[in-house]
């Protein structure tokens, strides 16, 4: 921008590019925080749609590693859940 400037106008312009580039620094901050502020509703909103669904595929799983009684049941439990989690369909 200075070099297309007119002999005297050169400071002129030069300083209207740094204030330009100023505005523009604090429109793109601007920007970023309301692009953080969507994303952060949109990301609620799916994942309250998620947890249903989530909750509906795993709910055998974890009636399933219930089941599991006595000494080594929490290993047993961890197996049986893994392995219903390898069955799931999300």
């Amino acid at each position: 921008m200075e070099r297309s400037a007119a002999p005297g106008l050169t400071e002129r312009a030069k300083s209207q590019g740094e204030i330009a580039l100023e505005e523009v620094k604090v429109a793109m901050k601007s920007l970023v925080t309301v692009v953080r502020e969507i994303l952060n509703e949109q990301q609620k909103e799916i994942s309250r749609c998620l947890i249903p669904h989530v909750q509906k595929q795993l709910r055998n799983g974890y009636a399933e590693a219930a089941e599991e009684r006595g000494r080594g049941s929490v290993a047993r439990q961890k197996v049986s859940f893994a392995n219903n989690m390898r069955t799931v369909n999300f």
